[in-house]
């Protein structure tokens, strides 16, 4: 296991560095545009302390002062008896509309005011986090706390933060405040981020946690045929279109979708596979599919020369879990059944990815930290339900007790309720901090899941911006081939 792969033995906050952060927000970012999420957060400031002093002829100026400067910047008389109304209102603005170095100065003077006030010192550290001044906006975060110990949209900021920056009794302190406080926090309602953050602490401050709609606990080896004894009962029925041609054994990359992904990106992924002529079989795994999703099946089974195998589902998601979850983590439950009945090695990959270089399973594991039966995409300084990447992960002969209970941990998730997005990460990290050292080996995310779409790269992956020129430009060109043509070559 990566030395700096958290684990339940290793408790103590690791050094904040200003480069440590910014790696852990602009990855997030680019999963969640969570920054925008904190300046929402504004949106449930109580204001009524700094307004309900105002008198009714108070209020009017200081709504006719608004309707014409719109808050933008203009010169504040220093006398003026709303001056402490038009700062508060002006940082506001400022920071709704991302001129942070206007609210640094507006919040600034708001603090000559009241440097005790919360939410002054949380207009400041936003100001600052905003500008990329991560430890000056951890300070003014922490002091919005210490003024104001209950204060939900801080304790949140900073809980988040320490969750990234690895100081689990922060987090765990602060996470469990502001979820204390989640009915006043309107923006962040339908978002894991709490959750998650009391989740990684407790985990790693107790070596277990049930909180934020998970449970580590359910988490525990097992054996491989009882468990595929209770997928059988536990799963819908899964029906086979394609099988491989020929019978010997195969390196399978595993994908599963419904019909929408199929078309838009699981497609590309197949045809990426045939254009770079890769060694490796194509397994895809279809969930609903639609009557148009066959006729194309048969026929991307003749360019890939019979290294397909389809298999699909019908199943009401609703019935289980939300769809994102059932989407992203049965895909293991599902991969675990075929490729446990298997001869075959199998990798699972994200749908949303293209095959950039062609690369067999042996150039995955000399890729690795060391040559292992799993090998998983490890990406250094994130928090445990993003430290290991579930867009790419490879499970050969000797990682079938690894993938059972990666399996059986999703299945009993999903069964007790105890599931959010992310459920697939935080098992990826589960097993492998439960694994023995030499049975696991990690691969950088740069080559196997890279986001910079680089030429040398062996995957190209996206996250929730599908739109990136290099990836968008080469899918359609691999698309327009295939529909036009009878065969890529």
């Amino acid at each position: 296991m990566p030395s700096s792969l958290p684990s339940s033995n290793n408790n103590a906050a690791v050094d904040l560095t200003e480069e440590m952060l910014r790696m852990s927000v602009d990855r997030l970012n680019s999963i969640h545009p969570i920054w925008r999420q904190f300046i929402l957060t504004l949106n449930d400031l109580p204001v009524s302390r700094r307004f309900d002093i105002l008198d009714g002829e108070s209020r009017q100026q200081l709504h006719e002062w608004l309707v014409s400067t719109q808050g933008e910047q203009d010169v504040l008389d220093p006398q003026d008896p709303l001056l402490e109304q038009k700062l508060y209102v002006r940082s506001y603005v400022h920071l709704q509309r991302g001129s942070y170095e206007l609210a640094r100065q507006s919040s600034t003077c708001l603090l000559e005011y009241d440097a005790q006030d919360a939410c002054y010192q949380l207009f400041r550290g936003l100001a600052e986090f905003g500008l990329g001044n991560y430890q000056k906006a951890l300070l003014h975060l922490d002091l919005a706390v210490y003024h104001e110990p209950e204060h939900p949209l801080a304790n949140a900021l900073v809980g988040l933060i320490a969750a990234f920056t690895r100081d689990h009794v922060k987090a765990f302190r602060s996470a469990r405040q502001a979820l204390v406080g989640r009915q006043q926090i309107q923006s962040w309602r339908g978002t894991p981020w709490l959750e998650l953050a009391l989740f990684q602490s407790e985990h790693l401050l107790f070596g277990l946690s049930s909180s934020g709609g998970l449970d580590s606990g359910l988490f525990s080896e097992v054996s491989v045929q009882p468990h595929l004894e209770k997928l059988s009962c536990a799963l819908p029925p899964a029906y086979e279109y394609l099988e491989f041609v020929g019978s010997e054994k195969k390196e399978v990359l595993f994908v599963s979708c419904d019909s929408k992904y199929f078309y838009q990106y699981a497609l590309p992924l197949a045809l990426s596979l045939a254009d770079c002529c890769s060694p490796l079989s194509l397994h895809l795994h279809l969930i609903n599919p639609d009557d148009d999703a066959f006729e194309l099946l048969q026929r991307l089974s003749d360019t890939l020369g019979g290294n397909l195998r389809a298999t699909y589902e019908r199943v009401e998601i609703e019935r289980l879990c939300h769809p994102l979850v059932y989407y992203s983590c049965m895909r293991f439950c599902r991969m675990a059944q075929f490729k446990l009945t298997s001869i075959h090695d199998y990798a699972i990959i994200d749908a949303d990815m293209l095959i950039n270089r062609g690369f067999s399973f042996a150039d995955v594991r000399n890729s690795a930290s060391q040559n292992a039966d799993c090998i998983l995409t490890y990406s250094r300084n994130e928090p445990i339900w993003d430290c290991l990447l579930a867009g790419f992960c490879l499970f050969g002969a000797g990682a079938d007790h690894i993938l059972a209970g990666i399996s059986e941990f999703i299945l009993q998730s999903i069964q007790q309720q105890k599931c959010r997005w992310f459920l697939d990460q935080v098992a990826l990290f589960l097993a492998a901090q439960q694994a023995s050292e030499e049975s696991v080996g990690y691969l950088a995310p740069e080559a196997f899941c890279d986001l910079e779409h680089k030429q040398d790269s062996y995957i190209w992956a996206v996250t929730t911006e599908k739109n990136a020129e290099a990836f968008t430009q080469r899918a359609d060109a691999l698309m327009s081939r295939f529909l036009y043509s009878p065969s890529l070559a």
